[in-house]
């Protein structure tokens, strides 16, 4: 999308970087501007819940030994044992007799999040025998073995097992809401119906009246599409918004309480306050998401909220039950504000910079109008070249995109500066246009750093019954009753946050669907709008947020119309970013480096004969945090059999 963006920025839209729905031919037709936002938001649901649960959990629930969860044994005898009696991973046929005692070895895994552990039994034990040793009973019903785990997980009886059934859960909830979305695109990941002008979406108003009715039934209403008893916030059993309010949210609740390390220093976990690992730099960047399908251009004060909540999230604390949808809010924060926070270590410190040169606790804060010519690279410790206009390499420089260049260079001698990375660095050019003394700030880009930029997350939440689990029990020990959490920038408020925002999109998308549905105006508009064309001599700029984070493209057309540069700085280029010339280590470095005392404590692991291996679980948490892609973060051409394109 920010493509499209890009493009038509260069043919004359008027946009910061993004296009909004317009009553004038130079704008983006309504219907175009919802459909865009209900595919994206599909994009983002199936993104949260699969992060979590697929990508992230199992850095904190031991897996069961059977497919998909299979190896985490390491090397060593026992696993090759394991392996001769195996097709790959598939071991769900055979019966795995573990050493006794072998959790033991697994400290790294809260006793509750681990199968068969005695403390697991959540409606006869407390929570503190979840650290006990030994089996839980292996002696009557075989929990020492793939058989028993089986058992286990079958009946449902302790927490580990409900959490595991989730996983499954989790998936299916991935892939239902990615049909309903591609009904939309044309086919679901990868946006097929995205075109410049708006969205190649060919249906009559029937047509798409169905698919907002196959859509809602996933979303929130049910098989039935009960619009009397169930709503977005009141869902149906088995949709993915009741998902997200009764499994999701309350298991990152569960999962942070579990191991407080890894949440900020606010908040009282088992038996401990937060350590705030993987907390690094307080910079925070977001680009605005998910645009007005009302007209006017872009504006914080006047233009309609997409979600809003019922207090002033700078000031005050907001119960889950707040988050409502509001119309002409002029005070709401809204998912397309946006700016960047530097600065912050807790929810009562940091600036915010903004278009409209709004601060949380600084009323003198400069207003960023040009927020994107603030973005630049640095190169210096990357595997690429800038030149200079004599043909030779320069160093200690940073380039706005529209002057990027993209020339690699895989050798570490190529500048002599010790370059260890294949991602640019991009950074915020705090001070521009000063470039005597340029102050570049590496930023936090993601779900927690939309929500804090918004305020939808900064000064934290009040959970009401936080662990009231869709199936765990709501006496679950010292995990039961409300509990106040207060907004940090730790591993896990970046899971929080994640999950929050999940919530709120979804409530979101009931709107622009009601939008949609409820205009019969809006529904028989054409679907993009075919009266410009990109211009000689052009240069665009498309800024948006994807679900990992903010993403930018810049655009360079010659008086042919041909492409002469175009540069993408993606989210994951953000957060994987080397340190630059000045010094800073980039964000996702930073997080490694910044957790408590300056160290790692690390981890060991046992294999299955119970060998010690070394396991880096902090590194692994942290990084799975910020759900990075390197795939994503480099971006490397071919060309006339020559590796890169230089300008």
């Amino acid at each position: 999308m920010a493509a499209s963006f890009a493009v038509e920025n260069a043919a004359g839209y008027k946009s910061d970087g993004q296009s909004f729905a317009s009553p004038n031919d130079d704008g983006i037709p309504q219907k175009a501007v919802l459909i865009r936002n209900i595919v994206l938001a599909s994009e983002y649901l199936m993104s949260h819940i699969t992060h979590f649960y697929a990508l992230a959990a199992l850095d904190y629930v031991m897996g069961p030994p059977m497919s998909p969860w299979v190896p985490y044994f390491g090397g060593g005898a026992g696993a090759s044992a394991v392996a001769a009696h195996t097709s790959g991973w598939d071991v769900a046929g055979v019966v795995i007799q573990y050493p006794s005692g072998y959790q033991d070895g697994f400290n790294y895994y809260a006793g509750y999040l681990k199968p068969g552990a005695i403390g697991a039994k959540y409606d006869t034990l407390s929570l503190n025998a979840g650290a006990s040793s030994g089996l839980y009973l292996a002696a009557t019903t075989g929990h020492g073995n793939l058989s028993g785990v089986l058992t286990e997980l079958n009946s449902q009886e302790t927490v580990w097992s409900k959490v595991i059934a989730d996983y499954v859960v989790a998936l299916h909830m991935r892939r239902r809401i990615l049909e309903v979305g591609a009904q939309f695109a044309g086919g679901l990941p990868m946006f097929r119906s995205l075109v410049m002008g708006g969205v190649a979406v060919d249906a009559t108003s029937a047509t798409i009246q169905n698919w907002i009715k196959q859509f809602r039934k996933v979303l929130y209403s049910g098989t039935n599409d009960d619009l009397s008893t169930y709503s977005v916030t009141s869902p149906a059993s088995g949709t993915v918004m009741n998902f997200i309010a009764n499994n999701y949210l309350p298991l990152v609740n569960i999962v942070s309480y579990l191991y407080p390390q890894y949440d900020n220093t606010n908040n009282i976990g088992l038996g401990a306050s937060g350590l705030g690992i993987g907390s690094g730099y307080g910079n925070f960047l977001g680009y605005g998401v998910f645009q007005s399908h009302l007209t006017g251009a872009y504006s914080l004060t006047t233009e309609s909220s997409m979600v809003s909540i019922g207090v002033n999230p700078y000031a005050t604390s907001a119960t889950l039950s707040d988050f409502t949808v509001n119309v002409n809010d002029s005070n709401a924060k809204r998912f397309h504000n946006r700016g960047y926070v530097y600065g912050a270590t807790n929810s009562s410190s940091g600036s915010l910079f903004s278009p409209s040169g709004l601060s949380a606790n600084s009323p003198s804060a400069s207003s960023i109008l040009d927020c994107h010519k603030r973005i630049v690279e640095v190169a210096d410790y990357s595997w690429y070249y800038y030149w200079t206009s004599a043909g030779t390499t320069e160093t200690s420089a940073y380039r706005h995109p529209w002057h990027g260049e993209t020339d690699p260079t895989p050798t570490s001698a190529a500048k002599g500066l010790g370059e260890y990375s294949w991602a640019k660095g991009p950074r915020i050019w705090h001070n521009y246009p000063n470039s005597a003394s340029p102050d570049l700030k590496p930023m936090q880009v993601g779900p927690l750093a939309r929500m804090w930029v918004t305020g939808l997350y900064r000064t934290g939440m009040y959970f009401k019954l936080p662990m009231a689990h869709a199936t765990l029990s709501t006496n679950l020990g010292s995990l039961s009753g409300d509990r106040s959490v207060i907004a940090g920038i730790s591993s896990m408020d970046r899971h929080r946050a994640r999950a929050l925002e999940c919530y709120l999109i979804g409530v979101a998308t009931a709107q622009w669907l009601e939008a949609l549905s409820g205009n019969p105006s809006i529904l028989q508009e054409d679907s993009y709008n075919d009266n410009i064309s990109l211009p000689s001599n052009a240069s665009g700029f498309g800024i948006h947020e994807a679900p990992r984070g903010a993403l930018g493209h810049w655009v360079v057309a010659d008086g042919a119309k041909r492409i002469q540069n175009w540069q993408a700085v993606v989210p994951s280029t953000w957060i994987d970013s080397p340190k630059d010339y000045k010094g800073q280590y980039g964000p996702l470095e930073q997080s490694i480096l910044s957790t408590p005392n300056g160290t790692l404590s690390f981890e060991y692991s046992l294999d299955f004969n119970k060998s010690s291996k070394f396991l880096p679980v902090e590194v692994i948490r942290i990084i799975h945090s910020y759900d990075p892609c390197l795939a994503c973060t480099v971006h490397v051409v071919e060309k006339d059999g020559e590796k890169g394109v230089r300008k």
